[in-house]
């Protein structure tokens, strides 16, 4: 507490903590907003390249299976 008094910005805390809650409250009230549609897209691509990913590593897995049960090395 002693060194608030050489911060500029803290006579700035007090109306923020004040209006802290009627801000919160419009927040609320106007919802989620949505992301940016080169967002989604670039998610929805590194979904498919995951999906990808995900399937080539199984089709892997599988393969080191079927070498196993063979008697042969993977």
């Amino acid at each position: 507490m002693t060194y608030w008094r050489n911060l500029p910005e803290a006579e700035l805390i007090a109306p923020l903590i004040a209006g802290a809650m009627r801000r919160a409250e419009e927040m609320v009230m106007k919802g989620p907003t949505h992301p940016p549609e080169r967002h989604v897209r670039q998610a929805q691509r590194q979904a498919e390249a995951g999906a990808a990913e995900d399937a080539a590593a199984l089709d892997s897995w599988a393969a080191a299976a079927t070498a196993l049960r063979l008697g042969q090395a993977a």
